[in-house]
């Protein structure tokens, strides 16, 4: 060595640190303002990186390659630089090529990992960056942690009322919460998102990411979360497997019960396209589809019929079914479970009036009274102006529903004179009259007179009387002492002052009366 060179080291005018070298080694060459961060960071000067707030876009990778892992949380590393760097590369319209944002992506996972999530300035996830993250998890386990760390990232009060669907699903994803009043269509979310995931690496084997996605939806997805599964018309688009899926869903109840989600199903249970509820029951084949309609009529009734009440044109041909071995079979079902109130009001009325007629139908003796309270009073007297009732017939269903049947029938629209003449018309009952003031005065007088004790006197039929009711009797009682003390039990019970005072009144009159009786 020199002796200049020893000259310049031993009096410390050369800086031979690893870290100046790591410095001067920029291929390009570092600004000032990098070279001061590239130094605190190595030398975890915190202090100092606090005040360096700007640094140049296209230097940031340059400076991460001189780095490990540890560098990274280095207190005060991360800043508004940094942060719009990333978010900048990984937005949704990014002008990165995906060369360069896998270039970087692994300096992106530090960043989430290790930064602060409750600094102010931090990365802001978006579809784009948390669909990688997700990408990430289901290709790579053990970087789970990594998107557990990702759901602190967004919170509950920045989520939207007006977000896409297919933001929906991630956030379900992610367990966070959503506006539940909208569904979102879980086929086309489930799409949308296997696209967006895939084409993030060349090499993704996506039979196997479609099963890993959905094998995650079905841990987070439950029946609160309204959902449509597909519309009925798209059902020829659905893939076999995802039918699969979604039947495995509804067995587990994971899927509410809505007017897009049944039709839905059915079609699944039934492999073919079922889209209208126009007498549903008789469309199925399966018995698991007719099962289910079995299984959920009175929830169907109340939930689902219900959504086309508005709708009067439509709901005219709205029933289960329109065949009478059908709702046999349905009711037959039914009556096996007592605990269930049959829902008459879903089947075609005209079944319901053939099953009536037959009075020899078990169905027909138990449940009378539930089918004519569905069935209308101008549809029975309609069914019984046509031809094919007989009046032997209509004699036997009144022999057979007594009032429960006559009191269905519209005399004025019926149109056989020999019906109506056999149809008893019930008598108005003319209204009792309610006693007058006389009549119960003259019961209480005789009542009293027909005793000669108080022990034999019955306070509760006493207090039935009003006050003023009770003293208009004193002139017609006949034993004075005891209607004296007749009238002290009354005051016992008497509440209101006025009403105490003209009791008292009546027996100091009483009182004098006696008196003078005595001294004649």
């Amino acid at each position: 060595m020199s002796e200049i060179a020893k000259f310049l080291i031993k009096n410390n005018l050369i800086n031979e640190t690893y870290t100046n070298y790591l410095v001067r080694q920029s291929p390009n060459g570092l600004r000032e303002e990098e070279k001061k961060f590239l130094v605190s960071v190595l030398l975890k000067d915190s202090e100092e990186l606090k005040k360096i707030k700007v640094l140049k876009q296209d230097k940031i990778y340059e400076i991460f390659l001189k780095l490990s892992n540890h560098h990274f949380s280095v207190d005060n590393f991360f800043n508004e630089a940094i942060y719009d760097y990333f978010n900048k590369a990984f937005s949704d319209n990014n002008n990165f090529n995906k060369i360069n944002i896998q270039r970087i992506e692994d300096y992106f996972k530090k960043i989430i990992f290790f930064q602060d999530t409750n600094d102010p300035q931090k990365i802001t996830l978006n579809l784009n960056s948390i669909s990688r993250i997700l990408y990430n998890k289901l290709v790579n386990p053990q970087e789970d942690h990594l998107f557990t760390k990702m759901k602190s990232y967004v919170l509950e009060s920045q989520i939207s009322d007006n977000i896409n669907d297919d933001v929906k699903l991630l956030l379900l994803i992610l367990d966070k919460k959503m506006n539940l009043d909208f569904e979102f269509n879980l086929d086309f979310t489930i799409e949308a998102l296997l696209e967006r995931i895939y084409h993030i690496s060349d090499k993704t084997n996506k039979q196997l990411l479609e099963q890993k996605l959905l094998d995650l939806i079905s841990k987070k997805i439950n029946n609160k979360i309204p959902v449509i599964i597909f519309e009925p018309s798209d059902f020829q688009k659905v893939r076999s497997e995802r039918k699969k899926f979604y039947k495995t869903l509804w067995e587990k109840e994971k899927i509410s019960l809505n007017s897009l989600t049944l039709l839905a199903i059915l079609s699944i249970f039934e492999d073919k396209q079922i889209d209208s509820y126009e007498n549903i029951y008789d469309k199925l084949n399966t018995h698991d589809a007719k099962n289910t309609i079995i299984k959920l009529l009175n929830y169907i009734d109340s939930n689902i019929f219900s959504n086309f009440e508005n709708y009067s044109h439509e709901s005219d041909n709205l029933y289960i079914t329109s065949n009478i071995n059908s709702f046999r079979s349905i009711i037959r079902t039914y009556m096996n479970h007592e605990d269930k109130k049959i829902p008459f009001n879903l089947f075609n009325p005209i079944i319901l009036w053939e099953e009536l007629t037959n009075v020899q139908s078990e169905i027909s003796r138990k449940h009378y009274k539930e089918i004519f309270n569905t069935l209308d009073k101008d549809f029975i007297t309609e069914q019984l102006n046509k031809s094919s009732i007989s009046l032997l017939s209509f004699k036997k269903l009144l022999e057979n529903y007594k009032d429960s049947f006559s009191n269905k029938i519209n005399i004025e629209i019926l149109e056989s004179d020999a019906m109506k003449s056999l149809v008893q018309i019930p008598k108005k009952r003319t209204k009792r009259k309610p006693d007058s003031r006389i009549n119960k005065k003259n019961k209480l007088i005789k009542y009293i007179n027909q005793h000669s004790k108080i022990d034999e006197i019955d306070k509760n039929f006493i207090n039935r009387y009003s006050v003023d009711d009770f003293l208009s009797t004193k002139g017609s009682i006949n034993n004075k002492e005891l209607y004296l003390d007749i009238l002290n039990m009354k005051k016992s019970t008497v509440r209101r002052t006025s009403n105490i005072n003209k009791i008292e009144k009546v027996v100091t009159e009483l009182k004098s009366e006696l008196s003078d009786t005595s001294w004649a």
